[in-house]
């Protein structure tokens, strides 16, 4: 989702300045294909290869899945030769990573989390910025002055002001008790889980609950 909101202020940037630019997505899309295709976004796939920071069988057969997804990002990556690399991290980013180091391709790193994911700390080194969304990124990299906090990027349709009682009503809450929403990610979504499902009767006479089910 971040990748789509920086994609349209490239796009309306473009449009302000009348200058052509050309996006692509390198990876994976998996279920947003048609969320970047509807933005002009064309999509060169990418294996993905997760680095996993446990003991997983899987880890095997993605040292050979990674290896493959280098050959792809060098090979496709010299087809486009972008002027500038945008990662968000995550499986599949790591070889096009260093596939644009490997061609001069300034490469900027954004950090949605709060602790860097696994791909951000190994391929913070190839960046010129790394960005993140809060504060506590900084103390992973100390003394990097390209380090820089930023924000999430948000998309425009998600930030549009409306009134509390207007959006409760759309999505489908009552308009008089308080909206509470769980969500997580990663190594954190599982005890998130597991505390909503186990408190859902107790908290649902006095709120409306919205669980952002999420899994690592």
């Amino acid at each position: 989702m971040p990748l789509l909101a920086v994609s349209e202020e490239l796009w309306k940037y473009a449009d302000e300045q009348k200058k052509e630019i050309k996006i692509r997505y390198f990876g994976n899309p998996l279920g947003f294909k048609d969320e970047f295709l509807i933005r002009r976004i064309p999509i060169s796939k990418i294996a993905s290869a997760k680095i996993r920071r446990y003991f997983d069988l899987r880890n095997l057969l993605d040292i050979f899945k990674f290896f493959f997804s280098l050959f792809q990002s060098f090979w496709k990556v010299y087809l486009f030769m972008p002027d500038v690399c945008f990662s968000k991290g995550g499986p599949g980013a790591l070889s096009v990573i260093l596939a644009c180091r490997f061609y001069r391709i300034p490469v900027i790193i954004h950090e949605s989390d709060s602790i860097p994911s696994a791909t951000t700390k190994i391929s913070f080194r190839f960046a010129k910025i790394v960005e993140g969304a809060f504060s506590s990124i900084k103390d992973y990299f100390p003394g990097w002055e390209k380090v820089k906090v930023v924000g999430n990027p948000t998309r425009k349709i998600i930030t549009r002001l409306v009134g509390k009682r207007e959006a409760k009503s759309f999505f489908g809450f009552n308009p008089d008790l308080p909206v509470v929403f769980f969500a997580g990610g990663s190594r954190g979504s599982n005890h998130i889980n597991d505390f909503v499902l186990v408190n859902l009767k107790r908290y649902q006479s006095c709120w409306s609950l919205a669980h952002l089910y999420s899994f690592l």
